[in-house]
């Protein structure tokens, strides 16, 4: 039984490395992944080196000139709405339509002239209220998806959400139960990576929310953000949520702590939130999925000297250390359902319509510290001093990963090594967002096109998998072969632990 283990983990991990890329292949080769209609009349030109697409990939910028383009959302007439950071809210519709990357947009309109907007949006289930958010309030207008005109004045919904240093309010319209909005508020920082109010639950800070809107207050005010159920506390900034389309589980994804070394690595993390409406009420653990006062690990296999370390497991922050240890961490609090790499700060997550994929934008740039030499009092954590040490960024892209559409979980084991696979990536990873595309919101087309805004060059781009390729038949091959192997592995795990 240990050979078998040892060959299926052999067999995992053969799998998975022949999902990666080689970007610099890609780069040089990539004709057909940008787009193979050579004829398409859409000749908008990058002004820096393109992003890598993936086998069977193409893409292409369907629209230029916003100012900061962050969520986007298309109605059910297929005008896509896009919150222009200092601007408002802006409507684009497809002029011309190939099928695939190829399309013609028209000029970008403003359709709300609201410059406090900074992030979420979002439409209710009959598409006909558009919600977006400031750092204080959320907002509703009536909405009419056949002429893309408002009609009718703002009315503010939710407020309250201020003041924290995270000023992105992410907004999710459930499907499973309609009229219910999902929205997140950030932690409020403190001192050396601690938000204390995000250890009480009652404050409303560094928390994800749901608020029946059918339900309206009795002296006509708008509803405080503490107004709704709990999903998630002590998120540090759960900048993306995202609803499962067969089994309603909410899902998000969370920037963990910066500059922080213990135990390791600290890392990106996904996390599960439940399913709105199942009456189950949020217990400590169930809710404090976060670095308050835990923090995930995103890497094992960075920590030295510790070979029983696996990936996903929490370790004390520095607030933590006062009074807990790993063992606690893992066993009071709830750990992220994946991890992802060290600081690569996911900040949007979509599900494709089936449920068997989660697409994942990454701003994965910043300062990445360095475990310090030799033995270490693990799992004590430190504020990193020095401006020098950083691990190898993993950069900006769009990454999928694979989902059971039909039991609504990851396929990846909660400890193994991340199952983000690169679908659109920048080909190096330097510190200059100004010269490569930064990919933020997300949003699917009827088509089953992928689309995503670029907040640093002021673009959209959509992307089509059509399959076709020189290489795409062995990538897709390899990814159904992962697929199977870590779900193999996962089952053999399972006897092993039972």
């Amino acid at each position: 039984m240990v050979r078998l283990a040892a060959a299926l983990v052999v067999a995992v991990t053969a799998s998975t490395s022949a999902l990666t890329l080689n970007p610099r292949h890609y780069y040089d080769n990539n004709m057909i992944n940008r787009g193979n209609n050579i004829n398409c009349p859409n000749r908008i030109a990058m002004s820096y080196q393109p992003p890598v697409a993936a086998p069977g990939w193409q893409y292409r910028i369907a629209a230029n000139g916003m100012r900061k383009p962050r969520s986007i959302v298309f109605d059910n007439r297929g005008g896509l709405l896009v919150i222009d950071v200092g601007v408002g809210i802006l409507r684009l519709t497809i002029r011309n339509d190939w099928g695939t990357d190829c399309v013609v947009m028209s000029e970008p309109r403003r359709i709300i002239s609201c410059p406090e907007l900074s992030h979420g949006i979002a439409l209710s289930h009959d598409g006909r209220t558009l919600y977006a958010s400031s750092p204080n309030e959320v907002f509703s207008w009536a909405y009419d998806p056949e002429t893309g005109n408002i009609i009718g004045p703002r009315r503010t919904v939710v407020a309250a959400l201020s003041p924290t240093d995270k000023t992105t309010r992410t907004l999710l319209s459930s499907h499973r139960m309609p009229g219910t909005l999902v929205f997140s508020r950030g932690g409020i920082y403190g001192s050396g990576n601690n938000y204390p109010s995000a250890y009480d639950t009652a404050s409303g800070d560094a928390q994800i929310r749901a608020l029946d809107l059918s339900f309206r207050r009795g002296d006509g005010m708008p509803h405080d953000f503490r107004d709704g159920d709990v999903l998630g506390w002590g998120l540090r900034n759960p900048i993306g949520v995202a609803e499962h389309p067969n089994t309603g589980g909410i899902w998000s994804v969370e920037s963990s702590v910066d500059d922080l070394v213990g135990g390791g690595t600290y890392g990106g993390r996904l996390n599960y939130h439940g399913v709105l409406g199942d009456g189950r009420p949020v217990a400590p653990r169930d809710g404090n999925i976060a670095p308050q006062p835990c923090h995930g690990r995103g890497d094992a296999a960075r920590i030295p000297y510790e070979a029983s370390i696996r990936t996903a497991t929490q370790f004390p922050g520095l607030y933590g250390t006062r009074t807990l240890s790993d063992g606690p961490c893992n066993s009071r609090y709830l750990g992220p359902r994946l991890a992802f790499a060290p600081l690569s700060a996911p900040l949007d997550i979509k599900f494709n319509r089936d449920g068997s994929s989660a697409f994942v934008s990454f701003y994965g740039t910043g300062k990445h510290p360095r475990s310090p030499p030799g033995p270490t009092n693990f799992p004590i954590a430190s504020v990193l001093t020095s401006t020098g040490n950083r691990w190898t960024p993993s950069g900006y892209r769009i990454a999928a990963i694979p989902f059971n559409k039909h039991t609504g979980e990851p396929l990846a084991s909660r400890d193994g090594p991340s199952a983000a696979v690169d679908i659109l990536s920048t080909p190096s990873h330097g510190y200059r967002p100004e010269r490569c595309f930064r990919p933020v919101g997300l949003a699917w087309d009827s088509w089953g096109r992928l689309w995503a805004s670029s907040d640093t060059t002021g673009e959209i781009f959509v992307l089509h998998y059509s399959g076709i390729g020189s290489d795409s038949t062995r990538s897709v091959a390899a990814f159904k072969a992962a697929v199977w192997a870590v779900s193999l592995a996962a089952f053999v795990a399972a006897i092993f632990l039972a």
